[in-house]
């Protein structure tokens, strides 16, 4: 846990509720009377607003991209708390075809408990992303990748392969959304990364304002930033809370 996280922890008035260990690692899910969040080494993976179901982080913009297909199909690697799985669920409805990689059981079991949910038979998986992708041709509209061990993604999805997967795992106008987390480690292969993928996709970033050290990725086979926009403005429920995702998707660049 870095300084700024424990100084922020403090400030907020969090305290631990659930603490357990898998593989020398810590995973704590914390409360305060504002949030709760789940932690991996006191890096914050997940939160959920006691009166909001956006955060005001990262998490709340990859909720408008299942707007832009008509019955959109899912691929989400890295499952975290499952923050994203909860916005999405409660915007879509709970039959929304979402289908969840996580590599470690522990984090599917705490997940549950903190998002207070019971995932369907078959929806969240324990297993590795990268091969999960890797097995499929044209069958997701949407591959959500938000796989992280603390605050670095691990090396094989930044490879080539892994990209090429994804191509081959989308339909024709299917996307490609990553969280990528402007640490230094991560910097180091930002530009190569964002090369690797222009390669096959349409590259758009959705940064700044409330997302603070990230930006969203969005790789797209087909629709330009405008289409994507379009769909965005005409589709996506405009609910008085989600301006400034609007916003960010209005100046991706």
């Amino acid at each position: 846990m870095s300084l700024l996280d424990k100084f922020v922890g403090i400030i907020r008035g969090d305290r631990t509720v659930k603490s357990v260990r898998e593989k020398g690692h810590v995973l704590t899910i914390t409360e305060n009377t504002g949030d709760r969040s789940l932690k991996f080494n006191g890096v914050t993976y997940s939160r959920i607003s006691n009166s909001n179901i956006y955060t005001g982080s990262y998490w709340d913009y990859f909720s408008p991209l299942p707007a832009l297909f008509e019955k959109p199909s899912i691929l989400m690697i890295g499952l975290g708390g499952g923050t994203i799985v909860y916005q999405l669920k409660k915007i879509y409805g709970d039959d929304l075809d979402m289908k969840i990689v996580e590599i470690s059981d522990k984090m599917i079991k705490l997940a549950s408990e903190f998002l207070d949910y019971k995932f369907k038979s078959g929806e969240v998986i324990v297993g590795d992303g990268a091969a999960a992708v890797s097995a499929e041709r044209k069958k997701y509209d949407l591959i959500i990748l938000d796989a992280y061990e603390e605050t670095f993604i691990p090396p094989v999805f930044l490879k080539e392969k892994f990209v090429r997967d994804s191509f081959k795992a989308l339909e024709d106008d299917g996307i490609l959304a990553i969280n990528y987390a402007l640490s230094a480690k991560n910097m180091v292969h930002y530009n190569k990364y964002l090369h690797l993928l222009g390669k096959l996709f349409k590259v758009y970033k959705v940064s700044g304002g409330n997302l603070l050290g990230n930006v969203i990725i969005i790789c797209s086979k087909k629709m330009d930033k405008d289409a994507i926009n379009s769909g965005i403005h005409s589709k996506y429920i405009n609910d008085g809370g989600n301006r400034h995702i609007v916003d960010g998707y209005m100046y991706m660049r």
